[in-house]
């Protein structure tokens, strides 16, 4: 059981940081930021937590980089398009090429962690 908890704690890790970058965003926007400049922070901020999510599960993993980084690029791709889905927001070719580097950048995530894992 305590394998289990331990296992899934680090999507809590994941998810948190989304939402709150979402809403801290959200927020500047209303008050000073412009739209532009805080949906690019945003998009950049969740590569790179996508990237450090998947590093650090390919350095844990036994499976190939590139497929622990597909599964970890799949599951935040699954979230943000619950997201999506939940803020009522239509998905378009935009998001759908977005999202395809969320994945690659999660396969090279998981690349990387598990060859830093084997080089030890």
């Amino acid at each position: 059981m305590r394998n289990i908890i331990k296992k899934n704690s680090f999507n809590i890790f994941l998810i948190v940081p989304i939402l709150f970058l979402m809403l801290f965003i959200t927020l500047l926007e209303y008050l000073f930021l412009d739209v532009f400049i805080g949906s690019l922070i945003l998009s950049f901020s969740i590569l790179i937590e996508v990237f450090i999510y998947s590093y650090t599960n390919g350095k844990r993993s036994s499976l190939k980089g590139y497929k622990e980084g597909l599964k970890s690029g799949i599951k935040v791709c699954l979230i943000l398009l619950l997201i999506k889905i939940l803020s009522f927001t239509g998905i378009n070719a935009t998001m759908a090429i977005y999202f395809l580097i969320i994945i690659m950048t999660s396969i090279l995530g998981g690349i990387i962690g598990k060859n830093k894992s084997c080089s030890r």
